[in-house]
């Protein structure tokens, strides 16, 4: 997903604003993230009568160059899902992405299904789900410079992965 200020850079920090229960949120890269930031700050320190829900409504109240994300497949809006709560076909879950992605973490807790598993298939969705928890475990040890549990978590996965294979 791009910046959706500068239209160029890969977004990464996600700005959330919630003003009566009702949530909004903007993308942006870290670059227009820290302008965007120190702009508002130098403007807040400036002016003393401006309060800081003042300046966070000005981040916000600048999204008229902001292009509404559609699902090219159906035409529905991200507005329109916010706002009625239905995606309009299976192609909108890749159009809407992250946004969307989170929006379920918000709803729901969690992002992957956590119902009953069918009993033929039940071995191997057992295996991928584990597989994914382990992938974001090792993302998790990385992340944290943990590489000795990383490099466990590591063979885990490749074992794993040869048995999704077929390999034991």
């Amino acid at each position: 997903m791009l910046c959706e200020r500068c239209n160029k850079n890969k977004a990464n920090i996600h700005l959330i604003k919630v003003i009566k229960g009702k949530r909004t949120g903007r993308w942006l890269c870290e670059k227009c993230a820290r302008e965007f930031g120190e702009l508002q700050l130098t403007e807040l320190l400036k002016d003393d009568n401006t309060s800081t829900i003042d300046m966070l409504n000005n981040i916000f109240d600048n999204d008229n160059n902001i292009e509404e994300i559609v699902c090219k497949a159906c035409g529905t809006t991200y507005k329109r899902f916010m706002d009625k709560g239905l995606l309009g076909c299976s192609k909108c879950y890749k159009y809407f992405g992250i946004d969307l992605d989170l929006k379920i973490k918000d709803i729901q807790g969690e992002n992957r299904h956590k119902g009953k598993i069918p009993e033929r298939a039940g071995k191997t969705i057992r295996k991928n789900k584990n597989l994914q928890t382990l992938k974001e475990e090792l993302r998790k040890a990385i992340v944290i410079e943990d590489y000795e549990e990383a490099a466990v978590i590591r063979d885990k996965i490749k074992i794993l992965e040869k048995e999704l294979n077929g390999g034991l």
